[in-house]
């Protein structure tokens, strides 16, 4: 888990249509009232926990990081928008571009 491993395009793309999936179910969902909502949002969370462990073993240090996951659970609240596949693509850009995330870090 320590040692850094860039994203190859297959895993981004694998990824992208895997949460781009769960993305479009969870706005299906969205549409059942109370039930639906709050099952998407349980469905966004899981796959938002299951890329954050995905990184982790790709040797993304500061994936887990408690600030990062509360905007990520936070953002899963949001009806009708692709926030996994969202954070999904940031995340694996800034992963893939160290110098990019430490000039956003500042």
């Amino acid at each position: 888990m320590g040692k850094h491993k860039r994203f190859t395009a297959a895993e981004i793309i694998i990824g992208g249509i895997f949460t781009l999936s769960v993305d479009i179910i969870s706005a299906l969902l969205d549409v059942i009232p109370a039930i639906g909502w709050f099952i998407a949002t349980l469905l966004q969370a899981v796959t938002s926990f299951s890329t954050t462990l995905w990184l982790m073993f790709k040797g993304g240090k500061k994936a887990a990081g408690l600030e990062r996951q509360l905007i990520k659970q936070l953002s899963n609240v949001l009806p009708l928008v692709p926030t996994t596949f969202t954070a999904f693509m940031i995340e694996t850009k800034l992963h893939n571009s160290p110098k990019l995330a430490q000039k956003m870090a500042k």
